[in-house]
């Protein structure tokens, strides 16, 4: 039998989970693990995938929802950014939804503040899956919904309100 082919020892020592006797483990450290197994290149070419509604990008969401690597949501905000196609944006935004966590919230604004409504959609949806995912606290949500329930866009004002409603 073949074990050896994924060095974990030395896995082990990069990721600071084993020192001497002593070894540990978590989800969130085997979720950057699996990710850098893949590598960034994959990761990129995923996200990229996925923007481009390409078949099987439900199960591409899925996969990087789960990895969550920092390299993917470089990607989404650098496609946000940079794309010209504005589907490509759009749906640059609307995958952060699923993977990104609270290091995004400042950028809740940002999206809000996008001229396309569809992009102000999935900005107020974003701040409700960082909610509900438990990755910011209501006291970090205030500044963030205060800024949705007056937004001129309807569909920003009526998605904070039932944030609110839910909270209160």
């Amino acid at each position: 039998m073949e074990y050896d082919r994924i060095d974990w020892a030395h896995l082990a020592k990069s990721f600071e989970s084993a020192s001497g006797n002593t070894e540990s483990g978590s989800d969130d450290l085997a979720r950057q693990v699996v990710a850098e197994l893949l590598g960034p290149q994959t990761l990129i070419e995923a996200v990229d995938y996925y923007v481009h509604n390409r078949h099987g990008a439900e199960l591409v969401r899925s996969v990087l929802r789960l990895l969550r690597p920092a390299v993917a949501i470089e990607r989404c905000l650098a496609l946000y950014a940079d794309e010209t196609n504005i589907d490509v944006r759009r749906a640059s935004v609307e995958l952060l939804r699923f993977i990104a966590g609270r290091q995004l919230l400042p950028a809740v604004k940002r999206f809000l503040e996008d001229p396309d409504e569809t992009i102000q959609n999935w900005g107020v949806s974003l701040l409700d899956q960082l909610i509900l995912d438990e990755s910011i606290g209501v006291t970090e949500a205030d500044e963030y919904l205060r800024v949705a329930e007056r937004h001129p866009n309807p569909n920003v004002r009526q998605t904070a309100l039932a944030i609110r409603g839910v909270l209160n």
